[in-house]
């Protein structure tokens, strides 16, 4: 009829080991490095709620924005942005700083500008 079935108690080996440890090492590295694949190409400068400028983040560059205020000054550096120079007088959109994820935006509410950074969100989870 039916043979029995022969139970082994299997052992791993010093090399299982090994085998185990790179690929979870490759695991975690390629896990690491999933943001930087999803990073911005471009933004655009809106001046009073119309597009005023489009600049490329691959190319450092200080742009001048001509505000209700007065000259707004936006660097471009690395692949990041930041308003450099405005002459609100809060200084806000200045104390921001760099940003550079898509998405992003740095608004002047007096000076009426606003620096949107657009490019490929970045994945929460993927299925299956």
């Amino acid at each position: 009829m039916w043979s029995q079935s022969r139970h082994r108690n299997v052992k791993l080996k010093p090399a299982d080991y090994v085998l185990v440890v790179i690929l979870l090492a490759v695991s975690l590295y390629l896990f690491a490095n999933q943001r930087a694949t999803y990073q911005p190409r471009y933004g655009v400068i809106y001046l009073n709620g119309k597009p005023y400028y489009r600049f490329y983040l691959n190319k450092n560059q200080i742009i001048k924005v001509d505000g209700p205020l007065g000259s707004s000054y936006v660097e471009v550096k690395d692949g990041r942005v930041r308003m450099l120079q405005s002459p609100c007088p809060l200084k806000l959109c200045m104390k921001q700083g760099w940003v550079d994820k898509p998405g992003s935006v740095i608004i002047c509410v007096p000076n009426r500008i606003v620096i949107e950074l657009k490019g490929k969100p970045r994945v929460d989870a993927v299925t299956y």
